[in-house]
């Protein structure tokens, strides 16, 4: 009897680990490869969701059109701000427990993208396909930035909402049916990229007419709802960064965009070898398909316009997050060649082909998301030095050069220090430290310049008017024309901001804004952009530079918003 018990056990013990080995080892995957952001600080957007996750109660950054658009008018992604609310809210101040639960999101990701391809294909190429994915550019990129967390959290959402529909489909589970709509809502809430997901639910569907068309139904009602919910908030149906797209020269560069985005990432030394490699798999995974499984290749051909529409607004900017939803159906794609010409050419040779096919990818990826990471540890380093730096060191008295972020990440990071840690006014930085040379009021106050030394990673300090002097001192800076001719107009309707430069035509324009240029955003000549903002008063500087090498900047100029709108108007 011992001995009948003993081998139960044994049975069993095998059973749970022919069941779960497949997660535990993705996990443990991810977590080797991704565990070193644990140590990281807010970088980014960071800060500002904080901020308004700190600030305001769940009812507010979800339902209120004001306290949503002082975050962004561009993007309507509640999710994420809800996400850094449950951290700040268990984790307080620490960024180590947001990293734990970013961390964590991406090990479920995995476990779901294994999860959903388990249902049609083998446990070894769906563990294959998981593995792969967690290894692409994209993946690895999200990994150390926690303001692209709703990518993340919004495609597990989108996994498990199309895992219960099919096995609602399939099983007539009609709980089940109503629980992926809601994560369907979910998923559009993280990120738009997950919206066109309903229009992919009816290639899963079997039956009748009338019964596909009740189990669309909830999905319909869950998309209409989001976007009424999405038009609220914003004040329009559209989003966006406000980027201008160019015919035809967008049109031509947008799958190279997309596949550099998807391959390599923020990788630009990635070996041509492995681009190669990525390349030729993508066309030889797309040849078997079309040969062996028609049906799959048209089903191929329907998903890939519904994937790119979300991202061709975007993709002058391109980079690894906007493709994120599109690395796995990349992936997926290898999985499907690899199942039908397994099922078509069976035997060693068939097997031997897959197996060095997938070491190959397996190669490229690997190297590919090491060169990202790679590419992003310095950046996200000084970041994080800085951050800390301003957060909690330095005084009002010194000024940071050259710094890494955008402007609102240090004002969030003021905001941190002034009403959370209730310390003393911090650093102030500059994105343009030829501004200090322009006139003594911009240059009055401080003491010590500070700036992150490549050599010891660390805040180093020189004395501010030694740094002013070598800085303004002939030769050192472009030629200044501080009576070049210049021109600028901006207005505010309360939606949109419109502006118009000159009297150039060519040549690039940039607004710094604060004193100290703390933010800098490169203009064309004229455009407008919608934004939402309260009343204040912006002071900001026009600057020039001409395709001759030469330079001029306005001075510093308010621009006062009130509820009527605003309007600047400045000429030389």
């Amino acid at each position: 009897m011992a001995a009948v018990g003993r081998t139960g056990v044994l049975r069993h013990s095998k059973v749970f680990s022919r069941r779960f080995l497949p997660y535990i080892l993705l996990v443990a995957a991810v977590v080797s490869r991704y565990h070193s952001s644990l140590h990281s600080f807010w970088i980014g957007d960071d800060t500002q969701i904080l901020k308004t996750a700190a600030t305001h109660g769940i009812s507010q950054f979800l339902f209120s059109p004001k306290v949503w658009r002082e975050l962004t008018a561009m993007n309507f992604t509640p999710w994420v701000t809800l996400s850094f609310y449950f951290d700040w809210k268990i984790f307080g101040a620490s960024p180590y427990g947001f990293y734990l639960h970013h961390l964590s999101s991406l090990s479920l990701l995995v476990v779901c993208v294994y999860l959903v391809l388990k249902e049609w294909f083998s446990p070894v190429f769906s563990f294959l396909g998981a593995l792969l994915f967690a290894l692409t550019s994209p993946f690895a990129e999200s990994s150390q930035f926690l303001m692209e967390r709703h990518y993340i959290e919004g495609m597990i959402f989108a996994l498990l909402s199309f895992y219960f529909f099919v096995k609602a489909v399939r099983s007539g589970n009609s709980g089940l049916l109503l629980l992926s709509p809601f994560l369907y809502l979910s998923a559009c809430s993280a990120k738009e990229i997950y919206v066109p997901l309903i229009f992919l639910l009816p290639l899963f569907q079997t039956g009748s007419f009338r019964r596909r068309l009740m189990q669309l139904l909830p999905f319909v009602a869950a998309l209409s709802l989001y976007v009424l919910w999405r038009w609220y908030m914003l004040g329009r149906l559209g989003g966006g960064y406000g980027l201008q797209l160019s015919w035809p020269q967008d049109a031509v560069l947008l799958f190279p965009r997309i596949m550099n985005a998807v391959v390599t990432g923020f990788s630009e030394q990635m070996l041509k070898t492995w681009r190669w490699v990525a390349g030729t798999s993508s066309v030889a995974a797309l040849g078997i398909i079309l040969i062996l499984d028609r049906k799959a290749f048209y089903r191929v051909l329907l998903v890939c316009p519904l994937l790119l529409l979300p991202i061709i607004p975007v993709s002058p900017a391109m980079t690894g997050r906007f493709v994120f939803l599109l690395s796995f159906f990349w992936i997926s794609l290898f999985i499907v060649a690899w199942t039908r010409l397994r099922g078509y050419a069976k035997g060693p040779i068939a097997s031997a082909v897959i197996v060095l096919w997938a070491l190959l990818l397996f190669s490229a990826f690997l190297h590919s998301s090491s060169e990202v990471l790679e590419g992003l540890r310095n950046g996200v380093r000084q970041q994080g030095i800085e951050g800390e730096f301003v957060l909690s060191v330095g005084s009002d008295t010194d000024l940071v050069i050259n710094p890494k972020s955008p402007g609102h990440y240090y004002a969030g990071l003021s905001w941190l220090r002034k009403d959370i840690f209730r310390l003393s006014a911090g650093p102030s930085v500059t994105a343009d430290s030829a501004v200090l040379c322009l006139d003594k009021e911009t240059a009055g106050g401080f003491k010590r310049v500070w700036y992150v030394s490549p050599k010891t990673n660390a805040m180093v300090a020189e004395n501010f008017t030694d740094f002013v002097a070598a800085q303004c001192a002939d030769g050192k800076l472009p030629p200044l024309r501080k009576d070049a001719p210049l021109s600028l107009k901006l207005e505010y309707n309360g939606k949109t901001v419109a502006w118009e430069f000159g009297p150039y035509r060519d040549g690039t324009y940039q607004l710094l804004f604060e004193k100290t240029a703390g933010t800098i955003y490169p203009l064309p000549v004229s455009g407008s952009h919608f934004v939402y903002l309260n009343d204040m008063t912006i002071p900001f500087r026009l600057r020039y530079a001409s395709p001759d090498g030469w330079v001029t900047y306005s001075p510093l100029i308010d621009f006062r918003i009130t509820s009527d709108g605003g309007r600047a108007v400045w000429r030389r």
